[in-house]
């Protein structure tokens, strides 16, 4: 494993030895995030896989491995008090959560938007 510290960005370099030799580099940001992978041993070209964070250092998209430009990504967004609110799927699936009380719901639905699942839980208070 090699790192290396320089500019433009910090990064790591990992070579697995099995019956193939596997390359990969982890690219983080200045805050030390991982803001993507690369593959680089792949015959066909670099895959890449990255993911962006939004103004508070959260996961904000993460997008599906690529060679080229960037294709689809998932997208997380978050409540007022950080949490997660919902998850937006490459595939026009999505889930959602939401939160009243000591109890949180956790809903699935179909990109056509019918519900697949509903699970609530709630906790008891810590009074």
């Amino acid at each position: 494993m090699d790192y290396n510290d320089g500019a433009p960005k910090p990064s790591i370099v990992t070579t697995k030895h099995n019956t193939t030799d596997l390359v990969t580099t982890t690219v983080m940001n200045g805050l030390g995030q991982v803001i993507g992978t690369q593959l680089t041993s792949d015959t066909e070209g670099v895959v890449y896989n990255d993911l962006t964070y939004d103004g508070f250092g959260r996961k904000y998209q993460v997008y599906n491995p690529y060679r080229g430009s960037q294709g689809p990504y998932t997208m997380y967004t978050y409540d007022t008090a950080g949490r997660l609110k919902r998850t937006d799927n490459p595939d026009g699936t999505y889930s959602t959560s939401t939160f009243l009380s000591n109890c949180a719901t956790f809903t699935v639905y179909n990109a056509d938007n019918s519900v697949v699942s509903t699970t609530k839980k709630c906790y008891e208070d810590l009074g």
